[in-house]
């Protein structure tokens, strides 16, 4: 990874996945707007506790990143971030979007209701 703005942006979805991370209690997952960095950028975030379900957060990135690609949506930055001996983890998705946004929501409103977690965001 030579572009220094592709370098910036995997630098701040570090620091977002850890931001995530430790502020999980206020909300596990959602989406921000990011502007001022030459384009509007989507960040989803989830810091959800999947402990019971190792697998499942690898299930829903998948289902994710399959409707970005149908929808010719292009993945900028991906972080995670997981504390030495903690089973619970956080990651950060930047993409570029038009817009507000929304779609990633959608997408992820949709991905989370037909997984088999259950436990409210």
């Amino acid at each position: 990874m030579n572009d220094p703005y592709l370098v910036l942006l995997h630098e701040m979805a570090t620091f977002l996945a850890q931001w995530a991370y430790r502020y999980r209690s206020t909300a596990t997952c959602g989406v921000l707007n990011i502007t001022g960095l030459g384009r509007s950028l989507c960040c989803l975030y989830n810091s959800r506790s999947y402990a019971d379900q190792p697998t499942l957060r690898d299930n829903e990135l998948a289902q994710l990143r399959a409707a970005m690609r149908a929808d010719k949506i292009s993945e900028i930055a991906f972080a995670s971030y997981r504390p030495a001996g903690s089973t619970d983890a956080s990651y950060i998705m930047l993409a570029g979007l038009a817009g507000d946004g929304q779609w990633m929501v959608r997408q992820m409103k949709r991905i989370l209701a037909t997984a088999s977690y259950t436990t409210a965001a």
